[in-house]
């Protein structure tokens, strides 16, 4: 299949998926605000989505927008930042931007996660930051969500399908 004749599929597949639709107004904002949700349904998915050493997950407290980063994972029980995740869908990540986030003195410890559609142009390693792709991302979510106790599985697997077809894009 040619490239244009795939990407013509692939935006086809985006165009039929609702949540795609409901994105379009800010896609940032539209994956923060949903990984809030989905994480504080269920706060062990912290652990599993994010690979963040939790250690009690009833104790712990997600933010939107805390310090100026997209998504804080608190644990309540030590007061302290457990983890900070700064998302790219539209734009890509920038060198000076996470160094700014770095060198705030909540987000020392914490463990800081680059969640972005595509991999920035510089070493955020050497920064204190690792990446997670938005395509990993959906696996990990595909995988978490098969727990029978799961509720919403639909919108969940939509989120999922939207995930690894906009992945495809990029």
């Amino acid at each position: 299949m040619s490239d244009r004749k795939q990407i013509s599929k692939i935006l086809d597949c985006l165009g039929e998926n609702p949540l795609f639709h409901l994105m379009l107004g800010s896609r940032e904002l539209f994956h923060s605000n949903f990984l809030f949700w989905l994480m504080d349904q269920d706060k062990r998915l912290i652990g599993r989505l994010l690979e963040v050493t939790v250690d009690d997950a009833d104790q712990c407290r997600i933010e939107r927008e805390k310090y100026g980063v997209d998504l804080a994972i608190l644990d309540l029980s030590t007061d302290r930042i457990l983890a900070v995740v700064e998302n790219k869908v539209k734009d890509m990540p920038r060198r000076d931007q996470l160094e700014q986030y770095s060198s705030k003195k909540p987000f020392k410890d914490a463990d800081k996660i680059l969640l972005s559609m595509e991999p920035p142009q510089f070493d955020c390693h050497e920064l204190g930051w690792r990446t997670l792709s938005y395509s990993v991302l959906a696996e990990r979510i595909n995988r978490a969500s098969k727990s029978p106790n799961q509720e919403h599985p639909t919108i969940i697997a939509l989120y999922v399908k939207l995930l690894q077809d906009m992945s495809k894009l990029f």
